[in-house]
C-alpha cells in the first residue's frame, strides 16, 4: 500500500517538475516566435514604404533577404515548439499507460479483498468471528484485524480515486497538446509556404538588378566618395585634437570617465533611431550583386522607417557637423576618447558644442523620394582612430 502513494507521489514531482521545465521552454520559444513575427511585419512596413515608387532596388533586396531570414528563424521556433510537444506526449503517453496498469492492478487487488469480505460474510458474521474467540486478548486482536483490513480497504478505494485522478488529468492535458501540435503544423505549413514565394520574389529581384549593372557601379562609386569624404573629416578632427592636446593630457579626468563609462556599456548602447534594421555590416564584404566587387563599411546602415529620427547613443559633445553632397549631414559626438557618427541627416537639432543626453534627438533621417524612398541612417563608432563595429556595442534589442 505505501508502495502506491510513494508512486504516486514520485510521478506527481516528475508531472510537476517536468511541466515547469517544459512550460518555461514553451515560453522562450514563444518569445522567440513574437519577436521574429515583429521583425518580419516591420520590414514588410519599410519594404512597402520603398516599393510605392515601383523601383528595383539594391536596398530593398536586402530587406527582404532580411525578411527570409527572420521567417527561417520563426519557422525554427516553430518546428522546435513542435518537437518539444512531441516529446511531451511521448513523455504523458508512457506515464498514461503505467498508470493504467497500475490502476488495473490494485483494483484487481481491491476486488479480490472486497470478494473475500463478501464470501466471510455469508458464513459468519463479524460478531460472531470475535465471539469465537478463546479469550478476550484473541478477541481483541480479531477487533483490531477487523479494523486494519477495512482501513485497508478504505485505503485501497481512496487510492484507486487517486490514480484515476492523475490519469484523468494527463489524458486530458495529453488531448489539450495533440491539437497544439496540430495548430503548430498548420502554422509551419503556412510559414513554409510564404517562404517559399519571398525566395521566389528574391530571385526575382536579383534577375533584374543583374540587368543594371552600371547604375548599381556607379551608386557604389558614390557611397566610396561618401566614405572617403567622411573619413577624412573624422581623421581630420582627431588630428585637429591631438594638436590642441599636445604637452597636456589628452583627456580631462570628466572625458576619462565618459570614456570608461561608455566602453562598460558595450554591447549595451540604445540604438540610434528607435526601430530599424541593419541593411550592410561593418568591414569588408561582398557586393549582393556585382561579382567580384568587395564592399567596405567602416560603420553599419540601418533601414527605418520614413519620418524616423537619429538619437544619441550616449552622452557627450557635438565635436563636429559635416555636410556632404550627397549625402546630406554627418554629426559627430565625442564620449572621451570614443566618437559616434550620425550620418545621412537633415533638419540637424544640434549645434558644435553642445552636450548631448542619452537618446537625445540630434536630427531626422532624409528619406530618398527620388531614388527608392529608403530612409537610411549610416552610423559609425571609432575609438581614436580605430573604426569599431557597431553591431557588437549596440544592445540586442532597441
Amino acid at each position: 500500500m505505501r508502495i502506491w502513494a510513494k508512486k504516486i507521489k514520485i510521478i506527481a514531482v516528475c508531472i510537476v517538475i517536468g511541466t515547469a521545465g517544459y512550460t518555461q521552454s514553451r515560453l522562450e520559444l514563444e518569445k522567440r516566435k513574437d519577436e521574429a513575427s515583429k521583425e518580419i511585419n516591420y520590414t514588410n512596413k519599410l519594404l512597402e514604404q520603398t516599393q510605392k515608387n515601383r523601383k528595383t532596388s539594391l536596398n530593398n533586396l536586402i530587406l527582404l533577404k532580411n525578411k527570409i531570414e527572420r521567417r527561417k528563424n520563426l519557422i525554427a521556433s516553430i518546428n522546435e515548439e513542435i518537437n518539444l510537444i512531441s516529446e511531451s506526449i511521448k513523455e504523458k503517453e508512457s506515464v498514461i499507460k503505467s498508470l493504467e496498469e497500475d490502476v488495473k492492478k490494485i483494483r484487481k487487488q481491491y476486488e479480490i479483498l472486497i470478494y473475500y469480505a463478501y464470501r466471510n460474510k455469508k458464513y459468519k458474521s463479524n460478531l460472531s468471528f470475535i465471539f469465537a474467540a478463546d479469550n478476550f486478548n484473541q478477541a481483541y486482536k480479531r477487533i483490531k484485524y477487523m479494523q486494519k483490513v477495512a482501513e485497508f480497504r478504505h485505503k485501497q478505494a481512496k487510492l484507486i480515486k487517486r490514480l484515476q485522478k492523475v490519469l484523468t488529468d494527463n489524458i486530458e492535458d495529453l488531448e489539450e497538446e495533440k491539437k497544439e501540435k496540430e495548430l503548430l503544423l498548420v502554422e509551419e505549413q503556412k510559414e513554409w509556404d510564404k517562404l517559399n514565394r519571398e525566395k521566389s520574389e528574391e530571385n526575382n529581384l536579383v534577375v533584374n538588378l543583374q540587368k543594371e549593372e552600371k547604375e548599381l557601379r556607379r551608386k557604389l562609386r558614390e557611397k566610396r566618395r561618401i566614405a572617403k569624404k567622411l573619413e577624412e573629416e573624422i581623421e581630420r578632427l582627431i588630428a585637429e585634437e591631438a594638436r590642441k592636446a599636445r604637452g597636456l593630457d589628452r583627456l580631462t579626468p570628466e572625458q576619462k570617465l565618459v570614456a570608461d563609462n561608455f566602453r562598460s556599456n558595450r554591447g549595451r548602447l540604445p540604438w540610434p533611431t528607435e526601430r530599424g534594421i541593419i541593411t550592410e555590416k561593418f568591414g569588408l564584404h561582398k557586393h549582393e550583386i556585382l561579382k567580384g566587387v568587395q564592399v567596405r563599411n567602416n560603420g553599419v546602415d540601418i533601414a527605418t522607417s520614413q519620418g524616423a529620427t537619429a538619437r544619441t547613443v550616449f552622452e557627450g559633445e557635438v565635436r563636429k557637423i559635416i555636410a556632404i553632397p550627397g549625402a546630406n549631414q554627418a554629426v559627430i559626438i565625442r564620449h572621451g576618447n570614443y566618437l559616434s557618427v550620425y550620418q545621412n541627416l537633415v533638419n540637424v537639432a544640434v549645434k558644435t558644442g553642445d552636450s548631448v543626453r542619452i537618446k537625445e534627438r540630434i536630427g531626422t533621417i532624409f528619406t530618398d523620394t527620388n531614388s527608392d524612398n529608403k530612409t537610411v541612417l549610416h552610423f559609425e563608432i571609432w575609438e581614436e582612430d580605430t573604426k569599431l563595429d557597431p553591431s557588437v556595442w549596440l544592445s540586442s534589442y532597441q
